[in-house]
C-alpha cells in the first residue's frame, strides 16, 4: 500500500492520486491535522520479534506494516482544540507535533518520498549551500543571521543585494472575527477556482480577505541598505549578493528523473524580476536540456540531502554561468505541467508504485 501525507485539498496530491488510480495502485491519504483529536496512531516495540504500527481513523484501522512507500507531500500541524486551558493545549500540541515529526524514524521499512526526518534537515539553507560548495556549484555570497554590524559590513562588499526570509516564505495575518466570516464565505464560493489556480499567486492576490502575505525576495542597492537593515537585529534573515540573470531555472527532480524548466523572467518589463513566484504565469516557460555536469550535480545534491524529490532554483547569468540558489523538498510543480506538459506528477506516482511492489 502507498501512503500519501497531504492536506485534504492539496491539488498536487489530488493530481498524483489520479495517476495512482489509473495505474490501479492501492493508496491512502493521511492528514496529520486530524491528530490527535480525530486520529489515533501507535507504535509498539519489544526486544522480541513482535512489533506493530497502526493508524486508526474512525472505524477504520490501517497497519503501517502494509505500507511499502509513502509520499510526504504537505504535512499539517497537530490539531488540539476543545475545552482545554491554553497552557495544556500548548503542551499537547508540542508533544503531538514531536510525535508526528518522529514518524520517519519509526518507519525504517518504508520508502519515503522523502523521509520527513531528512526533509527537515534539508530545509536549512545554510546546509544546502555547504553541500552545493562541496559538489562544485556556484552560489551567491551569503550572510545568515541578525547581526547588524556584520550585515552593514556585508553590504559594503556588493553593489546590489537580495534580502530573503530565513525560513518562512509566508506570513500569517491576524483577521478580525468578521473578516474571518467573510473570508470563509468567499472561499466556499470560489473553492474550485482557488484549487485550479493554486499555483498562480497573481490570481490568489485577488482574494479579498487573504489571511496570508507572501514574504518575497527584496532586491536593493547597497546605498539604500539602512532602509532594509533597520530591523535586522529583531529577526534572522538571509542577505545575498544579487546575481544578474539571463533567465532562471526550476529543476524538479523525481528519483532518477529530472525536469529542468527555463523561466524567462527578464523578458517582460514592469514585472517582479527578483522573485518570479509573484507572477508565475506571466513568464515564458520552456523545458530544456542541462549541461551534463550541472545535471549530475543536481542528482548529487539530492543524494547528499537524502531526498527522493526536490525543486531546485538556479540562475543562468548573462555569461552562461549556472548559479545555485536553493532546493525546496516540498516544492510545487503543477504550473510547470500546465505550461509545458512535463510529466512530473505521473513520475511521482511511478516512483511510489515502483517501490510499493518490492
Amino acid at each position: 500500500m502507498i501512503l500519501v501525507v497531504a492536506y485534504p485539498n492539496d491539488l498536487h496530491a489530488d493530481t498524483v492520486e489520479t495517476f495512482l488510480r489509473k495505474k490501479k495502485a492501492t493508496y491512502y491519504r493521511l492528514n496529520y491535522g486530524l491528530f490527535p483529536e480525530l486520529m489515533n496512531i501507535s507504535f509498539e516495540i519489544s526486544d522480541t520479534a513482535h512489533s506493530s504500527e497502526t493508524i486508526t481513523l474512525g472505524q477504520h484501522q490501517y497497519s503501517l506494516r502494509d505500507v511499502k512507500s509513502a509520499w510526504f507531500r504537505t504535512p499539517s500541524q497537530a490539531r488540539v482544540s476543545g475545552n482545554t486551558s491554553k497552557t495544556l493545549k500548548n503542551y499537547i500540541t508540542r508533544e503531538s507535533q514531536r510525535f508526528l515529526d518522529g514518524i520517519g524514524y519509526m518507519t525504517p521499512h518504508i520508502f519515503w518520498v522523502s523521509n520527513p526526518v531528512d526533509i527537515n534537515a534539508a530545509e536549512y539553507k545554510y546546509r544546502q549551500l555547504q553541500i552545493a560548495k562541496e559538489i562544485g556549484f556556484k552560489f551567491p555570497h551569503s550572510l545568515f543571521g541578525n547581526d547588524l554590524a556584520n550585515g552593514e559590513h556585508f553590504v559594503k562588499n556588493h553593489t546590489t543585494l537580495a534580502l530573503k526570509p530565513f525560513y518562512m516564505g509566508v506570513l500569517q495575518l491576524d483577521l478580525s472575527f468578521w473578516q474571518k466570516i467573510k473570508k470563509l464565505i468567499y472561499d466556499l464560493k470560489n473553492k474550485k477556482l482557488l484549487q485550479k489556480h493554486a499555483d498562480n499567486p497573481e490570481y490568489l492576490k485577488l482574494l479579498q480577505y487573504s489571511s496570508t502575505m507572501r514574504m518575497e525576495t527584496k532586491r536593493f542597492d547597497s546605498k539604500d541598505a539602512r532602509l532594509y537593515l533597520e530591523g535586522l537585529s529583531n529577526c534572522p534573515v538571509i542577505l545575498q549578493e544579487y546575481i544578474p540573470k539571463q533567465y532562471e531555472l526550476r529543476i524538479t527532480v523525481v528519483g532518477k528523473k529530472i525536469f529542468p524548466c527555463a523561466i524567462y523572467t527578464q523578458d517582460i518589463a514592469g514585472t517582479n524580476k527578483s522573485d518570479w513566484r509573484a507572477q508565475t504565469y506571466q513568464f515564458r516557460h520552456e523545458m530544456i536540456q542541462l549541461p551534463q555536469e550541472i545535471e549530475e550535480r543536481c542528482f548529487q545534491l539530492l543524494e547528499r540531502l537524502k531526498l527522493q524529490f526536490g525543486c531546485i532554483d538556479m540562475i543562468v547569468t548573462p555569461d552562461n554561468d549556472y548559479v545555485f540558489l536553493e532546493i525546496n523538498p516540498h516544492g510545487q510543480w503543477l504550473w510547470i505541467e500546465d505550461l509545458t506538459g512535463a510529466k512530473i506528477s505521473e513520475s511521482i506516482a511511478d516512483l511510489l508504485i515502483s517501490r510499493d511492489g518490492l
